[in-house]
């Protein structure tokens, strides 16, 4: 299926707030992430010879981990996990689905420390959010 940056309206958004989810929906998402990328690394092992957990923890390959998912899920859902769950979803600044480019930056960027701290004392926008040129909004049940 193209990702064609169309809006399809039986996502049913929700036009309140300016389309933007509540900063606790979206604390809220992404421990929801954490907790499953946490839960697929302590699988991969399982899945992969010559690989520990121990190894996927104490090096670069858990960030990766995390960026692939949140790339993979947000081009293709414009969801994670957490974001299915808390009924929010990823948006371009005009309402469009993103583009790979977009969803590249967004998750990318979340490595950057400043990132962490635009999610605790920021505004709307989080840092992610702000490079990226997105928005996460909350949809209709």
């Amino acid at each position: 299926m193209a990702n064609d940056n169309k809006i399809n309206p039986a996502h049913n958004i929700n036009h309140e707030n300016g389309n933007l989810a509540a900063r606790s929906y979206r604390v809220f998402g992404m421990f929801i992430d954490g907790v499953f990328v946490n839960c697929l690394c302590f699988v991969i092992p399982f899945m992969i010879p010559n690989i520990t957990t121990e190894q996927i923890f104490k090096s670069w390959k858990y960030w990766c981990i995390f960026v692939l998912y949140g790339i993979f899920m947000e081009y293709r859902f414009q969801a994670t996990l957490g974001k299915f769950i808390c009924k929010t979803r990823v948006r371009g600044v005009n309402g469009e689905i993103p583009t790979l480019q977009q969803v590249v930056i967004r998750n990318v960027s979340r490595l950057i420390p400043f990132d962490a701290i635009s999610i605790a004392f920021g505004t709307d926008k989080i840092f992610h959010d702000l490079l990226a040129n997105t928005k996460v909004i909350k949809i209709r049940n």
